[in-house]
């Protein structure tokens, strides 16, 4: 049994259905992560802030526990005004996300 069997065996659906969560997961969270990077340039730590945390709630949803630990970093940076900190972390949140979704899409293929 590997991860995914496990996981979704813990969630109580079938890896099937945790892999059609996953996939919509993946495509949303491109959009989130095309949109926090506008609102980083913008400097919109209100729309940062609400972006990390759809974000972090999501991978938490699918036990991403570490792509969910970056964004809440993201999350928190912007409530306490680092943009320095949300772009540092934006960026390990991107890489984090890019091998996750390698990750799960290797398993649906």
């Amino acid at each position: 049994m590997d991860d995914i069997d496990k996981i979704s065996q813990e969630m109580g659906v079938s890896t099937k259905a945790y892999l059609r969560m996953c996939e919509t997961f993946i495509t949303t969270t491109d959009i989130d992560l095309d949109n926090l990077y506008e609102a980083i340039g913008r400097g919109d730590i209100e729309k940062i802030a609400f972006l990390a945390h759809h974000i972090k709630g999501a991978a938490l949803n699918l036990d991403l526990t570490d792509l969910s630990k970056i964004a809440k970093r993201v999350e928190l940076n912007s409530k306490a005004g680092d943009i320095e900190g949300v772009s540092r972390d934006f960026e390990r949140l991107k890489n984090k996300f890019e091998e996750e979704k390698k990750r799960l899409l290797s398993k649906n293929g």
